[in-house]
């Protein structure tokens, strides 16, 4: 029922359909606009339509001939039939005229979670920035947010020229869990040396400085490393940081039943430009053994 909701909301002929585990409404070979509706914790949709693309290029079809397979190779005994093959043709880019672009995006974009049942109130906003080679192009994400933060679900919306190209993100509504026990920002710090964690800690580099305080440049020059010696030390770096900022937010975790929660969850950073995402939940309300 929520993949015929949504696929009218969009603007998809079809019913739904099983395929892999997702509800699908439409083509999937690209002739027309298609909708996903995962069978995951967070009933994750996907929204696209190729006919707006400033590069779609409809192939005829013609149908070919299977050619007598050689005596040495198996050839096909169970009747199954050859499907006709897709005959290149030369296609131009077309144009498709100015997507909207900033504020305007961004309207848009509040019309099209409204229109698939979402309240645009819950989210806020950024807008792609305009890109003067390509103005067909335009694209919004709309975050989450639970009182005054961002809870790690998002929703991408893209245009291709006036037209909806795109739609992701992620449907399931927000249920509470209840109250747990939440630890402090000092504990969260002594979490980074704990192994039980060592799997939540990841460093996420924002921009990164090298040692010199010089931005990090891409090398143009391809260079081999050099032949490990014999005998010489493995090299297992330990990085020891000081923490100067912690902030409590929430981030996306998935249950080994496939379920998705959204637990309190520490930023913490070194001022550097790097942070660690360290769980906030408590001991006690944590299941080690999965």
């Amino acid at each position: 029922e929520t993949a015929a909701r949504l696929a009218a909301a969009l603007g998809v002929a079809g019913e739904p359909r099983q395929e892999y585990g997702s509800w699908v409404v439409g083509p999937i070979d690209g002739t027309g606009p298609n909708l996903y509706l995962g069978g995951d914790g967070a009933a994750s949709v996907n929204f696209y339509d190729p006919t707006v693309d400033a590069y779609y290029c409809p192939q005829p079809v013609e149908a070919q001939t299977a050619e007598a397979a050689p005596a040495d190779e198996a050839a096909p005994s169970d009747g199954v039939s050859i499907d006709p093959m897709p005959v290149p043709t030369e296609c131009a880019q077309r144009d498709v005229g100015l997507a909207p672009q900033g504020e305007d995006a961004i309207a848009k974009a509040k019309e099209v979670l409204t229109e698939i049942g979402l309240d645009p109130a819950t989210f806020n906003y950024e807008a792609g920035a305009v890109d003067g080679t390509n103005p067909g192009y335009g694209w919004v994400s709309a975050y989450s947010v639970l009182g005054d933060q961002r809870t790690g679900v998002s929703w991408q919306v893209a245009f291709s020229g006036t037209e909806l190209s795109s739609v992701s993100g992620s449907l399931a509504p927000l249920v509470s869990a209840g109250d747990y026990p939440v630890i402090s920002a000092t504990e969260a710090v002594q979490r980074l040396s704990d192994p039980r964690f060592g799997s939540g800690a990841v460093a996420y580099p924002i921009d990164y400085v090298g040692p010199e305080g010089e931005p990090y440049v891409e090398p143009t020059d391809v260079t081999v490393p050099p032949l490990p010696a014999p005998g010489s030390q493995i090299s297992w770096p330990v990085s020891e940081v000081t923490i100067t900022a912690a902030q409590l937010g929430l981030a996306m975790q998935y249950q080994s039943d496939g379920s998705v929660l959204l637990l309190p969850t520490y930023s913490l950073s070194d001022g550097s430009g790097v942070s660690w995402s360290v769980i906030a939940v408590a001991d006690s309300a944590l299941n080690f053994a999965g």
